[in-house]
């Protein structure tokens, strides 16, 4: 394709060709959203090797058309879309629920919310496999959550990401921490504002 920039099929880093300035701009982009992105199918999945094949899938898609993709008006928002979908249609092609996903990726959450706050989030470690109220945070509130607390991104990233103010990430942030402190019934602590 035009514009486009090679992949070695292992997944690695793209190969050396014409077009030096789109492979660079796509060697930053896969360089700073690889780990990332990886690990957030992974949580999805519940498969590393099957993360691995479809975060390279997302990759190849997009540096075949990466002068496309920079043409975008946000080309973070963009490459989100692409990689978003082809989670949902693993999920449906693999008779995966977008709650199952959802669970596994707010039971991580948990987990990292345990290690930054400890004790005053213990009683979620318990409940947050076992409840229902997982499926019931919306989709974005959980991405906000999973992309700040579990992937690591900094909120003014997953602003860009989701193509969104950086409030209201923090916003989906607070409501998402509220909704789960409630439906666990675990008593309001400092956490309520980080």
């Amino acid at each position: 394709m035009t514009g486009g920039v090679q992949l070695p099929a292992g997944g690695g880093v793209p190969s050396r060709r014409p077009g030096r300035r789109l492979e660079i701009s796509f060697e930053a982009f896969h360089e700073f959203h690889a780990r990332k992105w990886l690990e957030y199918a992974r949580l999805h999945t519940g498969d590393v090797l099957v993360a691995e094949k479809l975060t390279q899938a997302v990759y190849q898609q997009l540096a075949d058309h990466w002068a496309h993709v920079l043409l975008q008006p946000s080309v973070d928002a963009y490459a989100w879309t692409v990689f978003k979908e082809h989670i949902a249609e693993w999920s449906l092609n693999n008779d995966r629920s977008t709650a199952a996903g959802q669970a596994a990726a707010l039971a991580a959450v948990t987990r990292a919310l345990l290690r930054k706050y400890g004790q005053q989030l213990a009683l979620l470690e318990d409940r947050v496999n076992a409840h229902g109220a997982v499926s019931r945070i919306p989709e974005r509130q959980c991405d906000v959550v999973v992309l700040r607390f579990v992937i690591g991104y900094s909120d003014d990233r997953i602003g860009a990401l989701l193509n969104v103010d950086e409030t209201v990430v923090r916003a989906h942030v607070r409501h998402a921490k509220r909704r789960l402190v409630a439906e666990f019934g675990v008593a309001q602590g400092p956490y309520e504002e980080g």
